[in-house]
């Protein structure tokens, strides 16, 4: 072992240093163990919201769309099976989409109405995109008919004391009374729980035969083909292929376009958080450079000897490089292991906070999902820990640059 990393472990963390280096170098290392820890935690949670995020809306959204520029168009048997041939499509189902307002509890809300087949409605379920809950037993009946709607939805038409709502769409028709909005009453068979409260509040499926009555769309009238495929990540040959196949005739969109602002935004938030408390790191390496100034004025006369013995500068240099990377990866480490466990037990420690101030941290009205999500990711953790290590070195350079100019004939002649 060479003599620097000896020397250096013993004026780091020597019993012999005196108790103010000990306060010192404790401070240092709590400090860099509270910045790495609280970065790892933040990070893991911006990590996991937005996976979360994206997890849930695939499970709601379709991976690729096609729809038409006019707005309606006939279903295309030939082009369906086209769709289904291309590698790497797992799902395919023509859907009939349109907005509509809910009227329950004497409020009118806004939904989403999506017309699909019940083949499409068991993916989504079988997926586990969707956690179910049957409120009634569905009826066996020819037509397939169903009617499942969002959690927030189920609860708003409970409130009412049933389970009917009323559906109103923004076409008209006269009657004897005069002109009056399209709307039809509808009794709700099941209902799911997307883990995002805006699909629950908003969303409804149906039956896509019953969607084209209620919009008024002729027999085979569809609105849009949703795809699903095995990788929602890595879609752009699937998608160049349906545009060469579709060309002008429809448009082809990608979940990433449809929510590009929502990916954009979250990328920039988590980069600000990283910056932001990196500073806490920064401030933390302050306390090393401190600590290393103090430590020159401490080790002069035993430097000074280490020269006259014929060390070089260079290995003095090293010495206090080494005490700061100690000092820097102690602080890491610790770091590390604490935000790791605080991470992976978030959950718990939340729970126990709300119970005892009587408060609640993450509510989902705000933040959009039903649950906190936490992601630790490898890379992410090395980042932070390289992160820390390196301004610790970057610390240690000037008192190792100005140890190197100490004269010893001049230390050891002042005593």
């Amino acid at each position: 072992m060479r003599v620097e990393f000896i020397i250096a472990r013993r004026f780091a963390f020597s019993k012999q240093n005196r108790a103010f280096m000990h306060v010192i170098n404790g401070f240092a290392i709590a400090g860099i163990a509270i910045g790495v820890a609280t970065l790892i935690i933040v990070t893991s949670v911006m990590y996991g919201y937005k996976s979360y995020i994206v997890k849930k809306m695939l499970g709601v959204q379709s991976h690729l769309l096609i729809y038409p520029y006019d707005g309606t168009m006939l279903r295309d048997e030939c082009d369906v099976k086209k769709v289904k041939s291309i590698k790497g499509v797992e799902h395919v189902s023509c859907v009939v989409q349109g907005q509509a307002m809910v009227t329950y509890n004497k409020n009118i809300d806004g939904v989403l109405i999506k017309g699909v087949d019940s083949e499409a409605l068991e993916y989504c379920f079988k997926e586990g995109n969707f956690i179910r809950g049957s409120i009634v037993e569905r009826k066996n009946d020819n037509t397939g008919a169903f009617f499942v709607v969002g959690d927030g939805i189920m609860r708003n038409a409970l409130r009412d004391g049933t389970l009917r709502i009323k559906l109103t769409i923004p076409q008209f028709v006269e009657t004897f009374l005069g002109i009056i909005p399209r709307s039809k009453s509808y009794q709700i068979n099941d209902y799911f729980d997307s883990g995002m409260m805006d699909y629950n509040n908003s969303m409804i499926f149906m039956n896509i035969e019953d969607c084209r009555k209620l919009f008024g769309y002729s027999e085979k009238v569809i609105t849009g083909i949703e795809i699903m495929v095995r990788d929602p990540l890595d879609i752009s040959n699937i998608k160049a292929e349906l545009e060469a196949f579709f060309k002008d005739k429809y448009a082809v969109l990608d979940w990433k376009k449809r929510n590009g602002h929502l990916i954009v935004a979250l990328d920039a938030e988590r980069t600000t958080m990283y910056i932001i408390l990196s500073i806490i790191v920064i401030v933390a390496t302050f306390n090393i450079f401190s600590g290393l100034m103090v430590m020159v004025q401490d080790k002069r006369r035993e430097i000074a000897i280490l020269r006259t013995i014929g060390m070089s500068k260079f290995s003095v240099m090293s010495i206090f490089l080494l005490c700061s990377i100690y000092i820097g990866m102690s602080g890491t480490v610790l770091g590390v292991i604490f935000g790791c466990i605080f991470a992976k037990n978030l959950h718990f420690i939340r729970a126990i906070v709300e119970e005892l101030f009587d408060m609640t941290l993450f509510d989902p009205k705000i933040y959009v999902l039903t649950e906190l999500p936490v992601e630790l990711s490898l890379s992410s953790i090395a980042s932070i820990a390289l992160f820390s290590i390196v301004c610790s070195l970057f610390a240690s350079l000037y008192p190792s640059l100005s140890i190197a100019k100490i004269s010893p004939s001049t230390v050891l002649k002042d005593g």
